[in-house]
């Protein structure tokens, strides 16, 4: 790309900064491997030749977003001003998977679009690049925005701002006001929160840039492919409107769970949560026949609800549940399944809850429907959220459930039923509404000071005497 198109016609900018400055190494053998799509294009000259200093980009999923704004920031610290740069995630391990780990579809990764005679040195703790020229890119969460203080960059690429804390923004803005340094927001959408109220910001500042691109401008993927997606259950058609169409509107706002599975990954309560061999490990579960059976495994240490493992199959029996529960190392404190274990089969004759017990394991019910409403079930999950944390590895079928349950969506009047669809994801969601209903039964034969000493000892690491004030119960 030539000078002119990168550097404009200025020598220097509102705060004197060099334009057409070189670092003092040789940079004539790099920054080429990347071909902008015609929308990137649009993206990049808005950036390198109108000199906007704050741009937001709603774009598609798999539209390129980081891609584009990873390249303008290699292409600043590389060309244009020495010092640091961010590139902000919601956490720092979707930063980690999202560009330090992931591949494109060449088998190339992020990081080779900086060409390595430039780079003095890369650190895949800190997800930090250190160039020759002293500039330094450094991969980051937004989960704790009290880091950044001190610090002065001055380019910042936000990515997924949707899910990002506000807060960091708030902090970093004085620190490029000072310096004269830039911001990108890049995301799709997550309802109308915080992005979608920063996207209309920049619609009317004269001072910003923005961009709202659905597929139809961008065009990367077929509709073909995604109509397939839909018939194959990969992704709901509101879910499409909200991620290849940037839908404000749709999506997330069908989900009954994505804005606390969101705010639960933030505060870093999605990742890994180990099986404490101390305490008691109890079951909720969605029994089907021709349906999924699902099985949620989890602990509860003081208030702290600890969701450890999860399983699920298909076509299985009873028989195949216990021995499911055999395999484990677990010792069990309890198992919890829906009313409807109750209901007596013909096949059978007798319950399942009576089959169970004459397989050696009892069940407790959750509170039928008659008295608590399915609604009222995923009020009482929502509450639980909050103290609650899931193992990322173990029930990652688990967490796409909880995201994908949502409301039936309309496809003719583009609005939502006040009911949850009934397809593959809500059977583990309804496991885990069993365990809201009933995870106050865990406690109920459990004394004060116990819940005091569990709490101290998952905490602290060891127990304290009653003359303590950490032996008091939450």
């Amino acid at each position: 790309m030539s000078d002119s198109f990168l550097f404009g016609e200025a020598d220097r900018d509102e705060f004197g900064f060099d334009l057409r400055s070189r670092p003092p190494i040789e940079v004539d053998i790099a920054l080429d491997k990347f071909e902008p799509r015609p929308y990137q294009q649009a993206i990049w000259n808005a950036f390198f030749r109108d000199r906007f200093k704050r741009m937001v980009l709603c774009l598609p999923r798999r539209g390129g977003k980081d891609i584009v704004c990873w390249n303008i920031t290699s292409h600043c610290a590389v060309l244009e001003r020495i010092g640091l740069y961010y590139y902000i995630f919601p956490t720092y391990s979707q930063g980690r998977k999202a560009i330090w780990d992931s591949t494109m579809n060449n088998g190339e990764r992020f990081i080779d679009f900086i060409p390595k005679q430039l780079i003095s040195s890369i650190n895949s703790q800190e997800l930090k690049i250190t160039l020759k020229n002293g500039s330094k890119i450094q991969v980051i969460g937004s989960e704790n925005p009290d880091r950044i203080m001190g610090t002065n960059p001055v380019g910042v690429v936000f990515s997924e701002y949707a899910m990002q804390n506000p807060r960091i923004f708030t902090l970093i803005t004085p620190i490029l006001n000072n310096n004269g340094g830039w911001a990108i927001f890049n995301s799709t959408p997550r309802g109308k929160e915080s992005f979608w109220e920063l996207l209309n910001l920049a619609k009317y500042s004269k001072k910003w840039w923005s961009c709202h691109l659905t597929l139809n401008d961008t065009k990367h993927v077929s509709v073909e492919d995604i109509e397939e997606d839909i018939a194959n259950d990969v992704i709901t058609r509101d879910m499409v409107q909200q991620e290849y169409y940037c839908s404000f509107s749709l999506g997330v706002v069908g989900s009954y769970y994505a804005k606390y599975l969101d705010r639960m990954r933030l505060n870093q309560r999605i990742g890994d949560v180990p099986w404490l061999s101390d305490y008691k490990v109890y079951t909720a579960c969605d029994i089907g026949v021709a349906d999924p059976t699902c099985i949620v495994f989890f602990q509860v240490v003081g208030t702290n609800v600890r969701v450890i493992d999860y399983h699920q199959f298909t076509n299985g029996s009873l028989e195949d549940f216990i021995t499911v529960l055999h395999t484990k190392d677990y010792i069990y404190g309890g198992h919890y399944a829906p009313f409807d274990i109750k209901v007596r089969e013909w096949a059978l004759g007798m319950s399942r809850m009576e089959k169970a017990r004459q397989l050696g394991v009892e069940f407790e019910v959750a509170p039928p429907p008659v008295r608590v409403s399915q609604m009222d079930g995923i009020e009482a999950v929502k509450t639980l959220f909050s103290r609650m944390s899931i193992d990322e590895n173990k029930c990652e079928e688990l967490l796409k459930s909880l995201e994908n349950y949502r409301k039936e969506f309309v496809e003719k009047t583009g609005t939502y039923k006040l009911k949850p669809i009934h397809n593959k994801w809500s059977h583990g969601a309804d496991a885990v509404r069993v365990m809201a209903l009933c995870v106050d039964k865990t406690t109920e034969d459990i004394t004060p000071e116990e819940i005091g000493r569990q709490r101290n000892k998952a905490i602290y690491g060891k127990e304290f005497g009653n003359s303590s004030p950490f032996s008091q119960p939450l």
